[in-house]
Formats: C-alpha cells, sequence, structure tokens
C-alpha cells in the first residue's frame, strides 16, 4: 500500500504531461497572413479638343472611379493633353471647361481605355448675319438655301429659310457680303432670281423681294425682269396719271382705299371695289410677238379722297421706258426717276396762258405734248425750262425723264408747273 501510494502521483503526472503533448500534436499552428498585391496602374492619355479639333488648353480633368471616389486631376497643356497614371479600373471623367467653353456632364472612361479624346463646344462670337427674303406680297418664301459670299468669291452656306423667310448666318465680320441661292432652280418656275443681292457696307440684315416668273410657258427659262421695286403712286381726288413704257409684258396691281378708282393697262380694264380694293393682272401675252410695242397705263381717281395704288411692273430685259416711282403728284412733282425710265404724267389746264414746266437738276430731261391740240415735243435738257401755250381745260402730257449722261442711275426730281 505503501508502495502504490508513492506511485499513483507519478503516474497521474505522467498521464497529464502525455496528454498535453498529445493536444499539441493535434493542434495546427497558425500561419502569418501575406500581404496583398498593390493594384496595376497605367498611364493615361486625355486629349482636349474644340468642335474644329483645336487643342483646349488649361482644362482640368477628374477622374472618379466607381465609387465616386475622386482618384486624381489634371490639367491640360497647350496641346490640349493630360498625361496620368492610375489604377486600371473603369473612370468617369468631369471636365472644368475653360471660359469660353462648355463640356457635357461627364464622360465614360470604360476598364481597360487609356486613351480618349474630349470634345468641347466653343462659343462662336462671330456676328450673325440675318438674310430675309419674300415675295411681292409681303409673304415669306421657305425653303431656299442661303449662301453667303465675300466679293473674291469665297463662299459659306447657311441654313435654309424657315417658315418665316429668314435664315440667321455666322460668318466672320467683313465689310460687305452677297447672297446666292444655290437651289435657286428648284423655285424658278415660281419666282425670279437675281444671280446676286448685295448687303450694304457694314450692315448684317439684308430684306430680299422675289417676283412671279409670269413667263406663258411656265419653264425655268428668264425673258422677263422686273423693273425696280413695287411702285406706290399717291392720286389725289379726281386726278389721273397717265404712263408708258416699252417692253412691259405684265401689271400687277393692288390697291386700298380706291374707291371710284379705275385701271386701264393694255387690254386689261378694271374699276375698284365698292370698299375701294382693286387687284388686277393684266394678260400675258406671247412674248416674242409684243417686241418693243408700248404699253400704257391710266391710274384714275374718281373719288372724292386721296388714294394710295401700290403696282408692279414686268418688263423684257434690255428694254427701256419703263414706269418709274411716283412720291408726289400734287405740283411740284417729286418723282424717282428709275434707271433709263421716264414718268408721263397728264395734267388738265386750269387757266389759259403760258404753262411752263421747270426743273433745277442738271440731270433733268422735260417734255410737253398738248394732247388737245396735237402739239408735241416741246423738251429741255438739264436745268432748264419747258413752255407751251395752253387753253382751260387742255390736256397736257408731261414726261420727266434723264438727259443721257445720268441715265445710268436713279435720279429723284422735282418738277414745278406755273401757268402765266
Amino acid at each position: 500500500m505503501k508502495t502504490l501510494k508513492r506511485i499513483l502521483p507519478l503516474a497521474l503526472a505522467l498521464c497529464l504531461c502525455l496528454g498535453t503533448l498529445l493536444l499539441a500534436a493535434c493542434t495546427k499552428p497558425e500561419t502569418p497572413e501575406e500581404p496583398e498585391a498593390p493594384a496595376e496602374k497605367k498611364n493615361f492619355a486625355i486629349t482636349v479638343v474644340d468642335q474644329n479639333g483645336d487643342p483646349v488648353e488649361g482644362a482640368k480633368i477628374h477622374f472618379y472611379d466607381a465609387a465616386v471616389t475622386e482618384k486624381g486631376t489634371a490639367v491640360t497643356n497647350a496641346a490640349g493633353i493630360v498625361m496620368i497614371e492610375l489604377e486600371a479600373v473603369s473612370y468617369n471623367i468631369v471636365v472644368d471647361a475653360p471660359t469660353g467653353y462648355t463640356a457635357e456632364a461627364s464622360y465614360a472612361l470604360p476598364a481597360g481605355t487609356t486613351v480618349m479624346t474630349v470634345t468641347l463646344q466653343k462659343a462662336d462670337t462671330r456676328p450673325v448675319y440675318t438674310v430675309t427674303v419674300k415675295d411681292m406680297y409681303g409673304d415669306p418664301v421657305p425653303g431656299l438655301d442661303v449662301q453667303m459670299c465675300v466679293p473674291e468669291g469665297n463662299c459659306v452656306l447657311g441654313p435654309t429659310t424657315d417658315a418665316t423667310g429668314t435664315s440667321k448666318v455666322t460668318v466672320p465680320a467683313v465689310d460687305s457680303y452677297y447672297v446666292t441661292f444655290p437651289n435657286s432652280a428648284a423655285f424658278s418656275k415660281q419666282y425670279l432670281f437675281d444671280e446676286k443681292y448685295y448687303f450694304e457696307e457694314g450692315a448684317q440684315t439684308i430684306e430680299i423681294t422675289l417676283y412671279p416668273n409670269n413667263t406663258p410657258d411656265g419653264t425655268a427659262e428668264r425673258p422677263f425682269v422686273f423693273a425696280g421695286e413695287p411702285y406706290t403712286v399717291t392720286l389725289p381726288a379726281g386726278s389721273s396719271t397717265y404712263f408708258i413704257g416699252f417692253g412691259i409684258y405684265n401689271c400687277d396691281f393692288t390697291a386700298t382705299g380706291f374707291v371710284g378708282g379705275k385701271l386701264t393697262c393694255g387690254s386689261l380694264a378694271a374699276t375698284a371695289e365698292a370698299n375701294g380694293s382693286l387687284t388686277a393682272t393684266m394678260p400675258m401675252p406671247d412674248p416674242n410677238a409684243a417686241g418693243n410695242t408700248p404699253v400704257q397705263f391710266v391710274l384714275e381717281n374718281t373719288g372724292s379722297t386721296a388714294a394710295t395704288v401700290t403696282f408692279h411692273i414686268q418688263s423684257k430685259p434690255g428694254t427701256s421706258g419703263n414706269p418709274i416711282a411716283l412720291t408726289d403728284l400734287t405740283p411740284p412733282l417729286t418723282v424717282e426717276v428709275k434707271k433709263g425710265a421716264a414718268i408721263y404724267y397728264t395734267y388738265t389746264a386750269s387757266a389759259a396762258g403760258t404753262l411752263t414746266a421747270s426743273c433745277t437738276d442738271t440731270r433733268s430731261n422735260i417734255t410737253l405734248n398738248n394732247l388737245t391740240t396735237s402739239q408735241y415735243g416741246d423738251t429741255s435738257d438739264g436745268a432748264a425750262s419747258t413752255t407751251m401755250n395752253v387753253n382751260v381745260g387742255d390736256t397736257v402730257q408731261i414726261i420727266i425723264g434723264t438727259v443721257a449722261a445720268a441715265g445710268q442711275s436713279d435720279v429723284t426730281l422735282t418738277v414745278t408747273l406755273s401757268v402765266a
């Protein structure tokens, strides 16, 4: 028993040691964690240009990852380029555009893409030139291609005319432009076109009036042109005026307030409606048959108040004697004589004596014809007076034109009439 008591503690200690050894043998020893490999980086090249392809210097580029964390910034150099090393992931690029440029909200740079071009919009500081095209009645002409050209011939194609007949063209500022219509052939059966329409020097707006192409066969040829702008005549109550022209093939008239008004033009005769409106167009004859046969028309106001008549004259190119615009029909007569034109004005003598028609302008030419007594041809050239004996009630035709040397430009003349 004494021996067992001595052995038992030793056995227990031995078992405890063996258990500890066995537990240690069964437990796997811990190994330290390896550090994460650094993310791959690449060089990114971003080029910033304007809409014309020119580099934009000074644009600040921000790079945002998928977590909307800014990962880097850079500013473009004179070549519009930034070079930056970043992690090889996808980015959203935000551009702080320099003054005068506009950028989009952001630009996507997909993963795997390291080269990209960003286009900014540069503000256009060039002036805007406005071209407005209407017909003879003031209605807009849409659909015309507008081309702006400098005298040297360099041209820029602008927008077509819109529903209001307007085209706005942005081009550099120069002293003078002229306008052409490249697609005018598509409109040539409707309108007559000049080859060029010039802006006034320094002007940035132009209004162009197109007149109808009333050729009998409706072809695109141009046997007719209009002589000047629409003419406006103010007729005093109880008066009439008489015009004559050579090679005239068409007379278009519109009038308002023409109560008691009458119109005779070639084979056309018309009387104003009760409300004073008058619209008429002389039938178109065969242009080859008319030759230089003069066409005359008379406007007569039998009403009790003055009336205003607007009319348009169409004539064959190369002819002369086209009517002109009147600005005042009450003596003294102030008339605008168009190039190569003359005004035939009828005057009824209210007293007997010597009728004198005079003008102080050296460019004037005045002829008196007494239609009542068949006395013709009293003429003066330059700043002079023309006289003719008249009786009460005689109808005198006064032809006001320009001397040959002054016939190349429009002239405004004031002619004084008197009977003594």
